[in-house]
């Protein structure tokens, strides 16, 4: 009786509701903290959209230093949710099971 509630809650339960905030705010603080070059590259490749090519002539560096740049952000971004990823492919595969 008492699996049959636990599975009937995580039948109910969506991995991205549950840690679509918590996520959020940890790209929020990460994003935040990068260095500043890297995260202007970032979040206008990401956030506005622009290709490498636009990106680098508005700040006046290379295309391969956006490339750099933006795997520099990617870093530190995977880094700072390294303990999220593993919780959340659990909670997507157990809702996926059921």
């Amino acid at each position: 009786y008492r699996w049959s509630k636990v599975l009937e809650r995580l039948d109910s339960c969506d991995p991205e509701r549950l840690f679509a905030s918590e996520v959020q705010r940890i790209v929020k603080d990460a994003t935040s903290r990068m260095p500043e070059l890297t995260r202007i590259v970032f979040e206008k490749s990401r956030n506005e959209g622009k290709t490498y090519a636009e990106i680098a002539k508005e700040c006046g560096i290379s295309n391969r230093q956006v490339a750099s740049e933006i795997q520099k952000a990617l870093a530190i971004l995977r880094n700072a949710l390294k303990d999220y990823i593993p919780a959340f492919m659990l909670a997507f595969y157990l809702n996926n099971l059921l």
